[in-house]
């Protein structure tokens, strides 16, 4: 995303593609219909002679209606790259927040300050629409943007028993490190102490057909090799297969969910259906449900009471 190009103002009325990662606070950037805004900008102008614009917000708050934004009336008539030439401002803001809704600024041009709104900040991910171009001028960058204060880690959707299991098989594959490290220092300092007068001790191992497994004056390597072989065999202590056999597990109450006569909805006609065996583990265990909309958990149902029917009669005659 960060590599996507938008015109920033170069000098003496000249715009020129530059990439979103590149912008700096203070640069003056263009804008064009249907393109993201590459940071959290203040409204300059745009193609409109009122100088407003319409802003969709869909990527920050899920509305799919436009924002109608409007520029100070000091800068709408900055409709041209040529404006831009001889352009100076200052502009005082407050600190990044998260707050999406307030901005407390002010434009400080030609020796007068101008209180500015929130209706003159374009937020970055948001898209312009219904308008051939704006100008605007660079506040936050990078993390101290607003989309970026507000973004979170997405939480967490495993079942506490593949939880608790991980740390079960983190705290096998602990055991299996810490008995091959162990072996391996044990094996290290017998082969360095192996030969005696010139005689292997452990003769039955027949250190003389091996080149450094065995060999006294190359310990340290064969401790490293011991280490290796050690933990392949001793691999089987961390049960890979657990896994599978949990999902087998989770699978059968799902299939009991689905023949459960009692969840049976008999006036759509639609009988229980488990499309995930993760969180089959987790039923029964809700304790509240918070919900944020008015008609999120009500019932849009209508019912036939009574209709009333009047009928006319028209009788035509003809006389001949």
């Amino acid at each position: 995303m960060n590599n996507r190009k938008v015109k920033v103002h170069r000098g003496e009325g000249v715009f020129d593609y530059s990439k979103w990662k590149d912008l700096k606070v203070g640069d003056t950037v263009k804008v064009e219909k249907d393109e993201f805004f590459p940071a959290d900008l203040f409204l300059l102008s745009s193609s409109y002679d009122d100088a407003i614009c319409y802003v969709e917000t869909l990527n920050l708050v899920g509305e799919t209606n436009l924002k109608l934004k409007q520029a100070p009336e000091e800068t709408s008539k900055l409709q041209e790259d040529s404006s831009f030439q001889n352009f100076e401002a200052i502009i005082k803001c407050e600190d990044p927040n998260a707050n999406l809704y307030s901005f407390i600024s002010s434009l400080d041009l030609q020796d007068q300050l101008y209180p500015l709104a929130p209706q003159q900040l374009l937020l970055r991910d948001s898209k312009l629409r219904n308008t051939d171009f704006i100008y605007a001028v660079v506040i936050f960058t990078g993390h101290d943007t607003k989309v970026m204060q507000n973004s979170t880690e997405p939480p967490s959707k495993r079942s506490k028993v593949e939880k608790r299991m991980d740390k079960i098989i983190y705290f096998l594959f602990s055991v299996l490190f810490f008995i091959s490290f162990i072996g391996s220092i044990f094996f290290g300092i017998a082969t360095r102490e192996d030969l005696e007068n010139g005689v292997m001790k452990r003769w039955y191992l027949r250190p003389d057909d091996t080149t450094i497994y065995f060999d006294p004056k190359k310990a340290p390597v064969a401790a490293i090799l011991h280490f290796l072989t050690a933990l392949m065999l001793y691999s089987y202590l961390i049960p890979i297969s657990l896994y599978v056999s949990i999902e087998i597990v989770k699978v059968l109450p799902s299939i009991f969910i689905n023949q459960d006569v009692h969840m049976y909805y008999e006036e759509t006609d639609q009988p229980s259906h488990a499309r995930t065996s993760n969180l089959n583990e987790e039923l029964g265990q809700v304790d509240t449900i918070h919900s944020d909309k008015t008609g999120t958990l009500t019932c849009n149902s209508m019912e036939f009471v009574k209709c009333s029917l009047s009928v006319w009669n028209t009788v035509s005659t003809s006389f001949l």
